[in-house]
């Protein structure tokens, strides 16, 4: 009976060890990076040859907190926008002829209103009407008018408030 336990047992340590054999082995198949990461893994570029920064350094949880000089005497509140005087060149637009300078015609009018307008009016100025331009921008009414004593190849262009109290010209 010795004899046939043998065989028995002998069998049973090579089935063990040939099962961890193939098991090691199929683990091994496929190649792997230096990351451990099966080559064959399709959601993986590992062709890319560029490298990516790590930190360890963990984001703030809360935004920083800013603090404010405090409120003194001499403390002024925020003031509304200075109105540009006529005849301002408040900075300048593209336009198919070139750059053209937004200049304020009249009113109680800040060129950054001048420019928002200006700037708008030539960004939307393919949805404009006839052959004057028509367009109202945030209420504006502009256009390309038939400036007296000019073609209407050398008018320039306007925009008016639309209490009719302020206006820009758009162009020489």
């Amino acid at each position: 009976m010795a004899t046939s336990r043998q065989p028995r047992a002998a069998r049973v340590a090579v089935t063990l060890l040939a099962a961890g054999a193939m098991t090691l082995g199929l683990t091994s198949c496929g190649q792997s990076t230096e990351n451990g990461a099966d080559t064959a893994d399709p959601f993986v570029d590992y062709e890319r040859s560029d490298s990516v920064e790590w930190t360890t350094q963990i984001p703030a949880t809360q935004p920083p907190v800013v603090s404010s000089p405090p409120i003194t005497g001499t403390t002024r509140p925020p003031t509304a926008p200075t109105a540009a005087p006529a005849g301002t060149i408040c900075g300048y637009v593209p336009a198919e002829t070139g750059e053209q300078p937004v200049i304020v015609l009249n009113g109680p009018l800040d060129c950054a209103t001048a420019m928002t307008v200006s700037q708008k009016y030539f960004a939307s100025i393919g949805q404009a009407q006839g052959q004057g331009l028509f367009l109202t921008i945030n209420g504006w009414e502009c256009q390309w008018p038939i400036v007296a004593g000019r073609s209407r190849a050398d008018s320039y262009y306007t925009c008016t408030a639309p209490d009719q109290v302020a206006a820009v010209q758009i162009g020489e």
